[in-house]
């Protein structure tokens, strides 16, 4: 036998409804729960994910839940401008705006020496101009984001420490995406 988790979405804000949302074609509901509300891009929103650790009584389909002793978030959600706060012992929330979490868009600037260069739209580098802005394809993408748990004893279950993998499907969005070209252009110098 082994620990299982169930995971639950609370205080969820920022969402909209995303046409042709892959995460409603999910039909497994053991499966769809460890899949964060889809977003859009640029979309500011807030979730917190709950975990609950439990194992299964033996000769039974109880459910037995025991305390979840350490959680850590493995993944690196600055690097797509998302925060993950441990907000307790089994909850974590998840806040922000996505930024640059398509691996090929890309913008073009014109540099004060008259190059070009591929940079990040948050650049901290002068430049003249945005030259070229490369909308992704595709303009959908899924991100997984692991955890490790560690859970209390219980039952016949020992101490444990075990992955656990959520996922998020993210969209490309028209607005967001004209929003963040006319910022990057207005930083540009004259």
């Amino acid at each position: 036998m082994a620990i299982l988790y169930e995971v639950t979405q609370t205080n969820a804000t920022g969402f909209v409804t995303i046409p042709g949302d892959d995460r409603n074609d999910i039909i497994d509901l053991d499966l769809k729960e460890k899949y964060v509300f889809s977003a859009y891009e640029g979309f500011a929103f807030s979730v917190d994910i709950n975990f609950r650790a439990y194992y299964i009584q033996p000769m039974t389909t109880t459910k037995v839940y025991v305390d979840i002793l350490q959680l850590d978030v493995l993944y690196d959600f600055p690097s797509i401008a998302l925060t993950a706060t441990k907000i307790a012992a089994n909850t974590v929330r998840l806040s922000g705006a996505t930024n640059n979490i398509f691996p090929n868009t890309f913008y073009k600037f014109t540099m004060p020496d008259f190059t070009e260069a591929i940079l990040p739209p948050d650049t901290k580098e002068d430049f003249y101009a945005l030259n070229y802005y490369e909308l992704p394809q595709p303009t959908e993408i899924e991100y997984t984001y692991p955890f490790r748990i560690k859970s209390a004893a219980g039952g016949f279950e020992p101490e444990q420490t075990n992955d656990l993998d959520l996922f998020q499907f993210h969209y490309w969005n028209y607005d967001s995406a004209r929003a963040k070209v006319i910022e990057v252009v207005s930083r540009g110098k004259n």
